[in-house]
């Protein structure tokens, strides 16, 4: 949690940021011999060592600060806080150097290679396979899943909590990274964050979860379910999980314009596959979500010639990318119990494909 303060500094310095490209230009190092890469490792050692003891140096002042003023550790406390001071500049200064030296040239050379070509489709898979290390690796997202198996007491798995997370970061990586030749373009974080937080509270002002919910409790009545007391939750689970999506937007589109029902039929065919996992998981309230999409697709089809101009390939990248992540929502949802209201959080969607027409980038 204490990595939310940096995130939170850097998104609003996008703010007052003045350039607007996102680009950054890597530099792709060759060596000869293990004797050149010896030599480029000792030639960055003391640049490292320079910038990791400037970075440091306000913590340590404000601890010391602390020390003298407030906490007054004895001097055991004390002597192993500064022993992990020193191991913590270590550390980042032999991670920095082995990354900007070797790593990062040899991620570059191997991204611009994956993005030509056939090999373009490991990108998702590869993306999903270094989240899953990362993660792992990660000490923070240890101890969260060691605290959720515990207070779910293993209801939640961490295998779960790894898949969910890994499955985030590829879809994250897929939509706001990209590598194209020695440039390694990043993107959209200030539009996820902004999309997400006002629309979330739109939502919830608006009540969209709760007008879901009395729909599908009225199906239930209606529908001789009344004793189904998961009805209303799958009814609601599969229905936004159908739902949001560019197919549907742009199905729907190309079949009132042009007569092309061929994605919305594409479509059709994953979502009864999905629709006949979830019942069965779920039960039979997932069946009824064929009613709010026919009256959102229709509706779409009927409405295509006056939305076609506005459906433009930027909104439909937009509404891609925050669509994931609310089917990453979903995802949580089911692996864990119904936590995110994600109903709530559907206008995110009209707002970042809004947000295409704004002049600013994000």
């Amino acid at each position: 949690l204490c990595s939310i303060g940096p995130i939170l500094a850097v998104l609003v310095l996008g703010f007052f940021y003045s350039s607007p490209e996102t680009a950054v230009e890597t530099s792709v190092l060759s060596y000869g011999s293990t004797t050149e890469i010896g030599r480029a490792y000792l030639t960055a050692f003391p640049v490292y060592l320079k910038e990791m003891a400037v970075a440091l140096s306000p913590v340590v002042g404000i601890f010391l600060i602390f020390q003298i003023f407030s906490f007054r550790l004895n001097r055991r406390s004390f002597l192993k806080i500064c022993v992990g001071i020193l191991y913590t500049y270590g550390g980042l200064v032999l991670f920095l150097t082995g990354v900007n030296v070797g790593f990062s040239s040899l991620g570059t050379v191997l991204g611009g290679a994956l993005t030509y070509g056939w090999t373009y489709y490991w990108m998702f898979p590869l993306a999903m396979l270094l989240g899953w290390f990362i993660i792992s690796a990660e000490p923070a997202v240890y101890v969260l899943e060691k605290q959720i198996e515990e207070v779910s007491e293993g209801m939640i798995p961490g295998k779960a909590i790894k898949i969910s997370l890994s499955i985030a970061i590829a879809g994250a990586m897929e939509g706001m990274l990209k590598i194209e030749g020695n440039e390694i373009s990043s993107g959209k974080s200030m539009l996820v964050v902004l999309c997400l937080a006002l629309g979330t509270l739109m939502g919830e002002i608006i009540g969209v979860e709760k007008g879901f919910e009395r729909f599908g409790e009225w199906l239930r009545e209606k529908t001789g379910n009344g004793g189904n007391a998961g009805f209303v939750n799958a009814f609601v689970t599969a229905s936004l999980t159908v739902s949001i999506g560019a197919m549907a937007i742009v199905g729907a589109i190309q079949d009132g314009l042009q007569g092309d029902a061929s994605t919305l039929m594409v479509k059709s065919v994953l979502d009864c596959v999905i629709i006949v996992v979830m019942t069965s998981a779920l039960g039979t309230g997932a069946i009824f979500s064929a009613i709010p999409v026919f009256l959102f697709e229709g509706g779409m089809t009927l409405l295509a010639k006056w939305l076609a101009p506005l459906i433009t390939e930027a909104a439909v990248a937009h509404l891609s990318l925050i669509g994931s992540i609310l089917i990453f929502c979903i995802g949580l949802n089911l692996t864990g119990g119904k936590k995110i209201r994600v109903a709530n959080m559907l206008p995110a969607v009209f707002l970042a494909m809004g947000a295409a027409y704004l002049p600013w980038n994000f």
